[in-house]
């Protein structure tokens, strides 16, 4: 049910990629890693989808959830 729930969301993310991708002219296979950052990240349908669209397995090398929060802290600080 929650696939169900979130595949539109997780669909929608990839054509903000496709977006990003086309400004920096480049394509996805041209990307060398994918660090997954945020809770949503440990969801298996968004780590399969990152996993096709990239061509490789996103990386948690570190907590998504603290990588939110140190990223959150950063931007405070230069407020």
């Amino acid at each position: 049910l929650l696939d169900e729930l979130c595949t539109d969301l997780v669909k929608r993310s990839f054509v903000i990629c496709d977006e990003a991708l086309r400004v920096a002219g480049l394509r996805p296979s041209e990307i060398d890693s994918v660090f997954l950052a945020g809770g949503t990240t440990l969801l298996p349908m968004v780590q399969e989808g990152v996993r096709a669209y990239f061509g490789q397995p996103g990386l948690l090398e570190f907590d998504p959830t603290e990588v939110v929060a140190r990223g959150a802290c950063l931007a405070r600080s230069d407020a």
